[in-house]
């Protein structure tokens, strides 16, 4: 019967037995350990092979030599790692396969270098330093893989590629480029940046023109813009330039049928044999300038067409005119707009139709033949016979009209200025086709030019001659000569028949090269102003009579009598008194509120007497004459003297009242010469 209750006996293993286990124990572990040393010595030799690294220059050299960076001598950057070049050392890219995850430049002292064919790859940003990047030619090429952003610091790049399917590439300043600038996949943004390339080519993608300028340089290859079917561009409100001069090289503007530029401008001219071609249907919705000379050559049977709002400025010279004609064969281009006008000029033109609503109108320019929807004309001939009327703040014009030169005039453009002022104004009155206007908010008392030009659908013509018209309520003494108080004495044009009344206090008194004598007969002769500038005839003022004039008073040298002291002129009105040598009579300035000036020296006969009422009078930096000098009445009145020399000719000098009175007397000298 078995022990239940015993404890039971277990064998132990010999000792050799346990021996022989651990011994073989031990040596598996030591094996394992020496494979797990191995391994790391191994991961750590290579671990910039197994994640990204930072890799900067530890000296110059090209970019394939792995000595020149810092990460063991031997390896170079993978398509994982940044590139940062932060040191003097040089650079250069000497293969195809040269790659990096970002490429930042920032604080470089030396130079990156692209040899000419050969590329550089960057999976993200780069960031160029402002001087320190060279390329070796139109090939030399950097490309943008992933999604980033491209800083040139102004530096000259060679060949750009963008290529990064759902990759987003922005630009970061403007780009210059003498290779070609390529699009292959991705989304380009340009922003508010210029872009510069010898030629454009986007073959795919998404393309957002921005609002910069594009312009292409290429003189030597056909296709200077190329984007096929299938892109995206949106031309935002950008400008594509195609610039170079050419005299040889037909080129073209390769851009997929349909395709819609915002500005489109061919700066670069081009002469027989040499043209640009634009192959396909193209709408412009901003500005399409076509410069001259230049032949331009349009697809059999294409479109251009203009959108709503866009204009087209195609201007040869004479002698020198922009060729416009389809590429081969005979079926016509066309140019389209909805309306408005489209106006060109010396163009020659050839297997063409304008069409869609607008007027098309081709001024100096050559009918080549084949062409329809043209208006060939020219701008109107200047109007003749601009003559005016003066008015109350208003001229009343009248002319005839010149030649229409093929278009129908539409308008008249009525310009006028103050004949002291050199800056001409246009007159708002409409569009109208008669051949008058009323010019309203003139300035009384002032001359003004006018002159008028006709419009027609190819645009203004040239301006009428000048015509200077006095503005106010004006009376011109006729030549016949008279009595201020008789009618017959005035007219209301210069030179005019008897046709109005004696001056009246708002009448502009002219005295001019059709004036005769006139004489102030009485106490009551008034007028707004009076100007004898360039009169023929002499005015008298009659002894006790009296001229009174609420404005200024310009009188003609040696064409103006005092017939005795008390032959007065009376000025009652803000103004100015030019005596321009003459020997005035009795003078009077009554005008509360008002200021009157002396132009220049005034001398009265010696038994004459100046009479100050009221108002401002400035004596100026003039030496007077004055028989007699007296002030009037407590009115307030500022007499003015500063750098005057007055002298008192007979007797009196007599200041009646203090009240209100105010001397300014700077610099001034008062004599008597009795």
């Amino acid at each position: 019967m078995p022990n239940l209750f015993g404890k039971n006996k277990v064998q132990k293993p010999a000792r050799n037995a346990t021996h022989n286990v651990a011994g073989g124990g031990n040596k598996i572990f030591n094996i394992l350990f020496i494979f797990v040393l191995i391994f790391i010595s191994f991961f750590c030799l290579n671990l910039k092979t197994t994640f990204a690294a930072t890799f900067k220059l530890i000296g110059s050299g090209n970019w394939s030599d792995g000595a020149i960076w810092d990460q063991g001598g031997v390896n170079i950057p993978t398509a994982t790692d940044d590139v940062v070049l932060d040191n003097a050392y040089n650079v250069t890219v000497d293969t195809t396969t040269a790659v990096a995850k970002t490429l930042d430049m920032t604080g470089s002292a030396g130079i990156l270098t692209i040899t000419n064919a050969m590329k550089l790859s960057v999976s993200g940003s780069v960031t160029l330093a402002s001087g320190k990047f060279t390329a070796g030619g139109t090939t030399a090429n950097l490309t943008m893989l992933s999604t980033g952003t491209l800083t040139t610091a102004g530096n000259t790049m060679g060949a750009m590629t963008f290529s990064g399917a759902s990759q987003i590439f922005t630009l970061g300043d403007s780009l210059l480029a003498t290779g070609t600038f390529v699009l292959s996949a991705g989304t380009f943004n340009a922003g508010t940046y210029n872009i510069t390339a010898n030629n454009f080519s986007i073959t795919a993608g998404t393309l957002n023109m921005g609002s910069g300028l594009w312009k292409t340089t290429n003189i030597t290859t056909i296709s200077t813009w190329v984007n096929n079917s299938g892109t995206v561009v949106n031309c935002n409100t950008s400008t594509l330039e195609l610039s170079g001069n050419s005299t040889s090289i037909t080129r073209s503007l390769g851009a997929f049928s349909g395709s819609i530029f915002y500005n489109l401008n061919i700066s670069g001219t081009t002469t027989a044999p040499a043209q640009w071609n634009l192959s396909n249907n193209i709408t412009v919705n901003g500005t399409f300038t076509i410069a001259g000379p230049n032949r331009i050559k349009v697809g059999i049977g294409k479109i251009i067409t203009l959108g709503p709002s866009a204009n087209l400025v195609a201007n040869g010279t004479a002698g020198s005119l922009i060729e416009w004609n389809v590429i081969s064969g005979t079926t016509p281009w066309t140019l389209s707009k909805a309306s408005g006008n489209v106006n060109v000029s010396y163009l020659n033109l050839i297997y063409s139709t304008a069409s869609g609503g607008a007027n098309f109108y081709a001024s100096h320019s050559t009918d080549g033949g084949n062409n329809s929807g043209w208006v060939f004309a020219n701008a109107p001939d200047a109007p003749t016979g601009l003559t005016g009327i003066h008015g109350d703040a208003q001229a009343s014009l009248s002319w005839t009209a010149g030649a229409d030169n093929g278009a129908p005039i539409t308008d008249y453009v009525v310009e006028y200025k103050l004949s002291s002022n050199p800056t001409w104004s246009i007159f708002s009155d409409g569009v109208s086709v008669l051949t008058s206007a009323t010019v309203t908010g003139l300035t009384n008392g002032l001359s003004y030019d006018f002159r008028v030009s006709a419009v027609n659908g190819v645009g203004q013509g040239t301006a009428s001659a000048t015509t200077t018209i006095f503005i106010g309520p004006v009376k011109y003494a006729r030549g016949v000569g008279g009595n201020w108080s008789a009618d017959a004495t005035w007219s209301t044009t210069s030179g005019g028949v008897a046709n109005t009344v004696a001056p009246t206090a708002t009448d502009y008194v002219i005295f001019d090269a059709n004036s005769g004598n006139v004489t102030v007969d009485t106490t009551t002769a008034v007028a707004k102003n009076l100007n004898m500038t360039g009169s023929a005839g002499t005015l008298t003022i009659t002894n006790a009579m009296k001229l009174s004039v609420s404005g200024s008073v310009t009188l003609a040298s040696g064409k103006f009598t005092a017939g005795g002291d008390t032959a007065e002129l009376a000025m009652l009105g803000t103004g100015t008194l030019i005596t321009t040598g003459n020997t005035m009579g009795g003078l009077t300035f009554n005008g509360s509120g008002q200021t009157f000036t002396l132009g220049d020296a005034v001398t009265t006969r010696s038994g004459s007497q100046l009479t100050y009422y009221s108002g401002t009078l400035i004596t100026g930096a003039f030496t007077h004459n004055w028989g007699r000098f007296r002030t009037e009445t407590t009115v307030a009145k500022t007499f003015d003297i500063t750098n005057s020399t007055i002298n008192i000719l007979y007797d009196t000098w007599n200041i009646t009242s203090a009240t209100n009175f105010t001397l300014i007397s700077t610099n001034s000298t008062i004599g008597f010469y009795l």
